[in-house]
């Protein structure tokens, strides 16, 4: 399994789709089309000093707030 398989299968998809008002099926599919590209986002930018500076400030202003798996997500943003 790949590591965006494992990714996408440890996401609450159920309570993510019942956010934004969506089937199942259709929040899964918008996942698996826009994860590849947000985490090859994330590796270009880690791998400049200055956006891996920028992408750990970025971080540590979210640290200790796991908004997927708590339930907070806001489908307006």
């Amino acid at each position: 399994m790949s590591e965006l398989n494992f990714l996408i299968d440890s996401l609450p998809i159920d309570r993510i789709a019942a956010q934004v008002g969506a089937e199942p099926a259709q929040a899964r599919s918008a996942i698996e089309s826009i994860l590849p590209s947000l985490v090859g986002g994330l590796q270009a930018n880690a791998q400049d000093p200055q956006g891996a500076a920028s992408l750990q400030q970025a971080l540590g202003q979210h640290a200790g707030r796991a908004q997927l798996l708590s339930g907070d997500v806001d489908p307006a943003q």
